[in-house]
């Protein structure tokens, strides 16, 4: 438990950033990124990039803020994942769950890995993004899989 924690952890530090807005904005107001294909296609992209080991397409949406990843960072947690749940195999979008000033997207994804006696093992986990608006764009929060 504590390596699956560690492993999310690793590969998907927050980054915290404050909210700018104009003026008064009221905080229960959310548009739903079911109807957002901008903030969808920002965690198909993410997702893609980390199935196809892709850091260079992973950074152009998560290095974005004050907080990078670098490539190692990217790599170890990368070989921890693939070696704990195997490699992405899919992924599908789930829900945007509402949360104030916030898009928590929640896909399936899932993986799969050779185990004992070469069978096949399937696993899926849910795979949360929280984005931001910062300036009028969306900006990746945090990340993980739980």
């Amino acid at each position: 438990m504590k390596r699956i924690i560690f492993l999310s952890l690793l590969l998907f530090l927050p980054a915290c950033h404050t909210v700018q807005k104009d003026g008064e904005q009221d905080v229960n107001k959310h548009e739903l990124a079911k109807g957002d294909e901008r903030l969808q296609l920002i965690g198909r992209k993410i997702l893609q990039s980390m199935q196809k080991s892709d850091y260079k397409e992973f950074a152009k949406y998560v290095n974005d803020t004050e907080n990078k990843i670098s490539e190692e960072e990217f790599r170890v947690s990368e070989k921890n994942i693939r070696q704990q749940f195997g490699k992405i195999t899919g992924y599908e979008y789930l829900t945007d769950v509402e949360t104030p000033l916030m898009h928590n997207l929640i896909w399936k994804v899932q993986f799969e890995r050779e185990g004992k006696n070469q069978k096949i093992v399937k696993q899926e986990l849910l795979f949360r993004l929280i984005l931001g608006t910062i300036n009028g764009k969306p900006h990746v929060i945090s990340m993980s899989f739980l």
